[in-house]
Formats: structure tokens, sequence, C-alpha cells
């Protein structure tokens, strides 16, 4: 039994099974997503395509307005189970490079219960889709199917722009290491690049003709924040993506072993990149503090550099227990106060203050499938879903 618990397949499984059940609750809390329903159904219907935000996420959008028109809620974010439990299997795959079984299994625990990427495997959303492709790509640049990988990292950067940066450490971090000592290798990985940025060119030029054939699509959405508001929307959510108890637990420990303990590592090259790469994913969100979700990438990069430096499987399994216990009660140290007291869906909910203490909640996946049919109905009503053909 204790060996099964370590076993990939039933690891596999059982996410497959945790995901599929939530996935049954509906489309989403996000209104992203109904905005992509929009835009992916208008295009499919009536040939007609309005990003669903300034650049769009075009394939998401195509394969969750298409699924939906099938099989509705159900299918569409069927495909992000798929995509959710195929990003951890893919994650286990690279992860055995540099960890132990046991460690490796450990670490695809502790990412497949954060609550956040939980969300995301089981509700129609485009962050499953740039990262599922941002691992794929990896995996196939490690196996030399260069070609193939350049496909699925333009394929993650048509999902979500915001992961270009990442897309192009990955990159560096295949090509560096052949600039002075394989010419033609170095040649192959750079054409592999190029086809990928044109791939991705491509597939943005239906938001590029959208925008009047301009570059206004590359524009986004941000508050009107003072630097004081950016800096504490980042140190929350950053909090938030793991929880408050978490949040303590991992950086006290990890500035302990730091600090006091030398860092020895068998695998400076992967270490280094998951270092940096953490840095870029934090710097791009403290210029744009919006969505939790936005730093999914940073999960996948800071768990497996916790249980690197702390060498410890005991804080990996004290990590596992209190990410399980977010999905379903949140222990935090604000209250946050809004415009309204009880805003629908889809209401601005801006808050316009908050309340420090111990505060007892809802963990976010639990607060997310319950809300979730309330959510769906008024944004399908708001957003005129399903769209109809015009005549």
């Amino acid at each position: 039994m204790y060996q099964r618990f370590f076993d990939i397949k039933y690891v596999i499984i059982f996410f497959f099974i945790y995901y599929g059940i939530l996935s049954s609750f509906g489309y989403g809390n996000d209104g992203d997503t109904y905005l992509m329903l929009k835009a992916g159904q208008n295009y499919l219907i009536n040939s007609d395509y309005q990003p669903s935000r300034f650049q769009g996420s075009l394939i998401p959008e195509l394969i969750i307005s298409a699924t939906s028109l099938i099989g509705g809620h159900y299918l569409s974010n069927l495909i992000s189970v798929i995509l959710g439990v195929g990003t951890l299997y893919i994650f286990h795959l690279l992860l055995s490079k540099m960890f132990k079984k046991k460690e490796t299994t450990l670490i695809i625990l502790i990412v497949g219960f954060n609550p956040y990427f939980v969300i995301a495997s089981s509700t129609s959303i485009d962050y499953i889709y740039s990262l599922f492709f941002i691992f794929l790509g990896s995996l196939l640049l490690f196996k030399n199917f260069r070609i193939i990988a350049a496909i699925s990292f333009a394929l993650a950067l048509s999902s979500r722009l915001s992961n270009a940066m990442l897309v192009g450490l990955v990159y560096l971090y295949f090509i560096l290491p052949t600039v002075k000592t394989d010419k033609n290798k170095f040649f192959i990985l750079f054409l592999s690049g190029l086809f990928s940025l044109i791939l991705t060119l491509a597939l943005y030029i239906p938001a590029y003709t959208s925008a009047g054939n301009t570059l206004s699509f590359l524009s986004y959405a941000i508050g009107d924040w003072s630097a004081s508001q950016y800096v504490a929307r980042f140190i929350y959510k950053n909090i938030a993506l793991f929880g408050m108890i978490t949040s303590i637990f991992i950086y006290l420990s990890f500035f302990y072993y730091i600090t006091t303990q030398k860092i020895h590592t068998d695998h400076s090259k992967l270490f280094y990149f998951a270092v940096c790469a953490f840095i870029i994913e934090e710097a791009l969100f403290l210029k744009i503090p919006l969505e939790i979700s936005y730093l999914l990438p940073a999960v996948f990069l800071l768990l497996p550099l916790y249980i690197h430096v702390t060498k410890s499987s005991f804080f990996g399994y004290i990590l596992l227990f209190l990410s399980i216990f977010y999905n379903f009660i949140n222990i935090d140290f604000l209250k946050m106060e809004y415009t309204m007291e009880n805003p629908k869906a889809t209401d601005m909910k801006e808050a316009t203050g908050a309340k420090i203490g111990l505060f007892i909640k809802q963990g976010a996946v639990y607060n997310d499938i319950k809300t979730r049919k309330a959510s769906q109905d008024e944004y399908f009503n708001t957003n005129h879903l399903p769209i109809m053909k015009v005549n």
C-alpha cells in the first residue's frame, strides 16, 4: 500500500478522478472563461473573431468553445482535466532527471493539490493549456524532437502570451551550452526557436486583424493603483497562492536552510534555471499583480527548489497535508472589504479595504465549486451564451 502511494500511475489516476468530479460543477467562476466561450463560439458559428481579451487566447478559445457546443461544460472541462493530469505526468518525467522516485512523486502530489492548479485543471480556463504545452515542449526538447517542441511552445504562447519569457528561458537553457561546444546543435535549436516564434506570430494574426491591423491588441487592463497597492497585491496574492500557513512554513524553513546550511547540488544548471525562472515569474507578477493563477508557473518552480534545498521528505509531507487542507479550509490574516456586501459574480469586486486578524474561511477549491453554478448562470445571461448564428 505504501509503495502504491508513490506509484505515479495511481497518483495520476487519483488526480484524474478528483479533477473529474470537480469538473462536473460548471464551467468555472472566472469571467474570462465566458469571454472565451463567447469569442470562440462566435468565431466558429459566425466566422467573426473578436478576442476574449486584448490579445485573446486563440487555441483555448477554439477548443473550449468547440467542446462546449458538443458536450457543454462536461466535455469542455474534461479537456482541462486531461491537460491537468498530463501536465503532472510530464512534470514527473522532467523531475525524475533530478530527484529520486519518492521525492518526485511527493512534489507531484503537493503541486497536484495546490488549489489554484486544481481549479485550473477542473474548469474551462486557459492557464492549464499554456502550462501543458510548455512542459510538453520542454520534454520534447530533452528528447531532441525540436520541431514538434517548437509547435508545442507556439501553442503555449497562443494560450497565454504572458509566458513568453518562460519559453525564452527554456530555449536559453538548451542553447547556451551548445554555443562553443556544438555549432550544429546550436543552429538546430536556434531554428527551432525561430520556427516557434513564427508560428506564434501566425497564431496572433486573427487578434492583429481584429485590432485593425495594429499592435493595440498587445495592451492589457490594469488597475489605477499606487506603488504601495501594487506591492500589497503582490505580497498578498503570493501568500494566497499556497495559503497563509503554508507560505509561512515554506519561506521560513527555506530561509533557515539557505542561511544556515551549505547548499550542495548535483544539478547546478537545472537549479539555477529554476531560480532564474522563478525570479522572472515574480518580477512579471509584480508588474501585473492581477489573478493569483498568473503565479501557477511559480508553483512548479518553487516546490522542487524547496525539496532540493531542504532535502527533507518530512517537510514535504507537511506541505502535502497543508495543501490538501487549503483545498477546503483557509486560515487567513486579512478579510477584504468590498464596495458592496454581496456582489454578484459579474459585479466589479474591487476591494476598498481590509481587516487584519485571524479569519477562518472556506478553502479555495470548496469556495470555487460552491459558487460555480450561480456564476455560470449570471455570466451566461450577461454574455448572451450560447452564441446564436447571425443571418
